[in-house]
């Protein structure tokens, strides 16, 4: 990774067994979460943490951003009510990677992002519904991934 970048990178964490790492990283207007292959620091998919900014009225705001090489910045269509999150970048950010093929990233202790690796789709509490800031990640995909008790149980079994 290039050294003018890690001012925007929040957190980052490898896995030698699969030989991925993800990144969060941020600009002015969102937090996003990049898996890339460690090798060749390719991008293979991502996924939308949480706005910093409150999310944009239309597409024409987001696609000023992204011609200026920012990232994709929510639009209210989107946004869930948790999304804005203007202080995130003073919260800590954790993973969890999963033996199941899931990386599960953490806010301040809360479930926030899960990356499905083999499917290469994010689910993301930001996201209100499916579109091009991934899918909605509610109580309800987490019972259809298997992962709903886990997660909001810490593991105990019912």
């Amino acid at each position: 990774m290039e050294e003018e970048n890690d001012e925007f990178v929040l957190y980052e964490s490898y896995n030698s067994e699969i030989n991925k790492l993800v990144i969060i990283d941020n600009d002015e207007h969102s937090i996003w979460a990049f898996l890339m292959d460690s090798e060749t620091q390719e991008i293979e998919f991502d996924g939308f943490v949480c706005a910093l900014t409150a999310p944009f009225e239309n597409e024409d705001a987001v696609e000023k951003i992204i011609e200026e090489g920012g990232a994709p910045a929510i639009t209210q269509e989107f946004a869930s009510e948790f999304a804005l999150q203007a202080n995130a970048l003073e919260k800590e950010f954790t993973t969890e990677w999963g033996d199941d093929g899931y990386l599960f990233i953490y806010m301040d202790g809360e479930l926030v992002v899960v990356m499905d690796l083999e499917d290469q789709v994010s689910f993301s509490k930001s996201v209100k519904q499916d579109g091009p800031y991934g899918l909605a990640l509610t109580e309800e995909v987490l019972e259809e991934l298997g992962l709903g008790a886990e997660q909001e149980d810490l593991g105990e079994e019912e």
